[in-house]
């Protein structure tokens, strides 16, 4: 049975970091859909989270970074994601970059996926962490699940669910910019008005 703590709580933090860092699987906010979350450099950790999901190995987990450990994910940024870097820093976008190193489960094709949440918690926790957070939305793959339907079912599941607000009904927009131009591959909560 998970823990289960209120984001505000004394100790949620501290509980957090310590799921993450010993190969853990949290169920967490995040400023859109709530996630599954784990070290993205854990293969024991990533590879419950395939389990859970019942999610195709060949569908790897978006990253959640903060701004300063960007650089030793990815090979470079961009031009035409350094055009609208402030929008990237403050709206609920996923960039497809090129990747640093192959990783299993965060890279495919020599690209990864990587966020800057704007959710304070998050926020929080990347900051005193050692590793990003490889992250999915907390439902299994195909089905759709309100916040307090992934509590319920993800109850037993994981090691720690963090209570927050309900989340935005739409997941992060995911942008290629590995691409001569940007592509949306996908649309969500949030479309810059420039690419």
């Amino acid at each position: 049975m998970g823990i289960y703590l209120r984001k505000n709580e004394k100790g949620a933090l501290e509980a957090f970091l310590k799921v993450i860092e010993h190969h853990g699987v949290a169920l967490h906010p995040t400023d859109t859909v709530y996630g599954l979350g784990a070290c993205a450099f854990s293969l024991r950790a990533l590879r419950r989270i395939y389990l859970l999901k019942e999610r195709k190995p060949e569908n790897p987990f978006l990253v959640l970074a903060s701004p300063e450990k960007i650089p030793a994910l990815v090979e470079f940024i961009p031009a035409s994601l350094r055009k609208i870097w402030k929008q990237y820093l403050k709206y609920p976008i996923t960039a497809i970059l090129p990747a640093k190193h192959p990783w299993p489960f965060i890279t495919k094709k020599g690209k990864i996926a990587v966020r800057i949440p704007a959710e304070a918690f998050l926020q929080q926790a990347l900051k005193n962490l050692p590793c990003p957070i490889a992250s999915t939305s907390a439902n299994p793959s195909g089905k759709i699940l309100t916040r307090d339907r992934a509590f319920i079912y993800f109850a037993d599941k994981v090691d720690l669910i963090v209570l927050g607000k309900e989340p935005e009904p739409l997941p992060s927009t995911i942008i290629d910019f590995t691409l001569p131009h940007p592509v949306i591959l996908r649309k969500g909560a949030y479309l810059p008005l420039i690419l």
